[in-house]
């Protein structure tokens, strides 16, 4: 008998975790939807729901600084900062940081952030993409050509939008 509870008890557990993670997702995707339709104050009241329920996530913080940056607010470096701590094999965080501090004037910190991008994935396309996007910002036309012509080289294709 106790061996059968035990087994409910796990597999209750394990139920109860599946769906947190269904509910997680399901939030994330619904944050993203709101923000990519500019309904800003469902985003923001979602974000909160994944911030208050959920332990942090690269994701999470991923989607506060999506909203953040199309909000012109400042936050969104630090939480961008935040994802990349939690996954620094997220090269699209540091792109997106990289873009977050150009939109806010910081160039300096932007090519510093370049700098700082780990060795291993320097002629990845997202490195490029994040150093056409600071070459062009500061109207440096021959790296962003160059930059440009290493993601086509990389990707197989022309960006529309190295950003």
């Amino acid at each position: 008998m106790l061996l059968v509870l035990g087994v409910i008890s796990v597999a209750g557990y394990f139920g109860y975790q599946e769906f947190r993670s269904y509910r997680y997702e399901q939030t994330l995707a619904q944050a993203h939807e709101a923000i990519d339709k500019g309904k800003r104050e469902e985003a923001l009241f979602l974000l909160r729901v994944l911030v208050a329920n959920y332990a942090p996530s690269d994701r999470t913080f991923s989607a506060l600084a999506k909203f953040a940056a199309g909000n012109q607010m400042p936050e969104a470096m630090a939480w961008l900062r935040d994802a990349i701590q939690l996954n620094p094999e997220q090269p699209e965080y540091r792109v997106a940081l990289v873009v977050a501090q150009i939109q806010f004037g910081r160039l300096g910190e932007a090519a510093e952030t370049l700098a700082q991008w780990p060795e291993s994935s320097q002629d990845g396309a997202a490195f490029h993409r994040a150093a056409s996007a600071l070459a062009f910002a500061r109207g440096d036309w021959p790296a962003a050509v160059k930059a440009a012509e290493r993601i086509i080289e990389l990707d197989g294709a022309v960006p529309v939008n190295v950003v």
